[in-house]
């Protein structure tokens, strides 16, 4: 798998699959297109995520920008904070991010792509969420979304166990709802309320 080619050992790990009605390739161009802001859970979850740094900004007088309605895994994947490790088109892409992610701010710290694999600076997470399709019979595909993280040292592990006790449940339930959208968008449909 891709994804073993930029974080084989890991400390923490998640992953969530979904059989869609739709081929693999598009599936696949899903996962970029997908919009994750029609999804009223992903949105308030990010809201409650982000809380702490909205009353910071407020505190300082200082505009907070909010989720935008309309962000997809493309999107992330071409932020600053993280980063496209690799792709195989139409198979597997496998984005990564570094940073302090118990802090309020996160911490980041994400290199270059091509520094991504040898970070070793201590006190640091480094994830990465990968996306894999393989057909599943006749016109369907089982989609895959991993997400894995390793620590730089026993300090950050210590903190990153802390924060993920209490963010697991629900960064499981923002990856069930992430890939959700994939599949409704990879299938046509057109996106309800509730996600």
């Amino acid at each position: 798998m891709l994804i073993d080619q930029f974080l084989p050992e890991r400390d923490f790990t998640a992953a969530v699959h979904t059989l869609v009605e739709a081929d693999p390739r598009a599936t696949f161009e899903a996962i970029s297109e997908a919009n994750l802001g029609d999804d009223t859970f992903v949105r308030l979850m990010s809201g409650v995520r982000d809380l702490p740094n909205r009353i910071s900004a407020m505190a300082r007088g200082e505009h907070f920008e909010r989720m935008p309605d309309h962000i997809t895994f493309g999107d992330l994947s071409n932020s600053e904070e993280w980063v496209t490790l690799g792709e195989v088109v139409g198979e597997e892409s496998v984005v990564g991010a570094i940073g302090k992610f118990w802090k309020k701010d996160y911490g980041w710290a994400t290199p270059p792509a091509e520094d991504f694999v040898d970070f070793n600076r201590p006190g640091y997470a480094k994830t990465v969420a990968g996306f894999s399709v393989h057909r599943y019979g006749e016109g369907s595909t089982l989609l895959t979304m991993e997400s894995r993280t390793a620590v730089t040292d026993d300090e950050a592990r210590c903190r990153f166990n802390t924060y993920w006790r209490f963010m697991r449940p629900f960064a499981a339930a923002m990856m069930r709802h992430g890939i959700r959208a994939i599949k409704r968008h990879a299938e046509g449909e057109t996106p309800t309320a509730s996600g």
